[in-house]
């Protein structure tokens, strides 16, 4: 853990650490159930067909293929296709 401005290394211990983080864990959120909790609430929640449902789109991990080209093969032998090696078909299926 580096403080802001400090370039001293200190080495955690992961257990030690995980259990200092969830020291001042809320009590509503003791245990393992909370989710199911949650959801049971909202089943039995009389209003529950006029709650607003939220829709998202959550993006993670995302890498640029600088090589990608429109329209190109969507099959091929390599992990990534859709580069102009492979071809560009004329049946939009492939």
């Amino acid at each position: 853990m580096c403080p802001s401005y400090d370039s001293t290394y200190v080495e955690l211990n992961e257990t030690s650490y995980a259990d200092l983080m969830l020291a001042d864990k809320p009590v509503m959120l003791d245990g393992d159930d909370f989710v199911d909790k949650l959801y049971q609430g909202i089943a039995a929640d009389p209003n529950r067909a006029s709650r607003p449902t939220l829709k998202f789109v959550h993006f993670t991990d995302i890498h640029m293929d600088m090589l990608y080209r429109v329209g190109a093969s969507k099959v091929c032998s390599d992990v990534i296709c859709c580069r102009e090696v492979d071809g560009f078909p004329t049946d939009p299926a492939l």
